[in-house]
């Protein structure tokens, strides 16, 4: 504790050694969420430059990519898929099937059950 005090953190060893452990989890804490911080600072720097670098050399008729499709990070809003409801999902096995009948009888998926 003592190491990471006072060659990590920077703590002086007369203001470490009168700190009460608690203190010193606060300190830590909000050490580690600086560092995390700086981290991810990096990682969103490098994914735009990635994504800048496929943008300068993709096909005019592709959409851009976003530095948020190569690199995802923690403060990236998340997606979220919508559940099926059992009639949509019904009518998709339903497709499915068709479509399965519609194929050749020697082709492979035609025995998928």
């Amino acid at each position: 504790m003592a190491a990471v005090a006072m060659g990590e953190m920077g703590i002086m060893p007369d203001v470490f050694w009168d700190m009460r452990p608690c203190d010193f989890g606060l300190a830590f804490r909000g050490y580690r969420q600086k560092k995390f911080y700086e981290l991810e600072r990096g990682w969103l720097y490098t994914r735009e430059v990635i994504a800048t670098l496929c943008n300068v050399n993709r096909d005019s008729k592709s959409r851009p990519i976003r530095g948020r499709d190569i690199i995802r990070l923690s403060f990236d809003p998340v997606l979220v898929v919508p559940r099926l409801t059992d009639e949509e999902d019904q009518q998709i096995q339903a497709n499915l099937k068709a479509a399965l009948e519609n194929l050749p009888a020697d082709h492979p998926l035609r025995n998928i059950k």
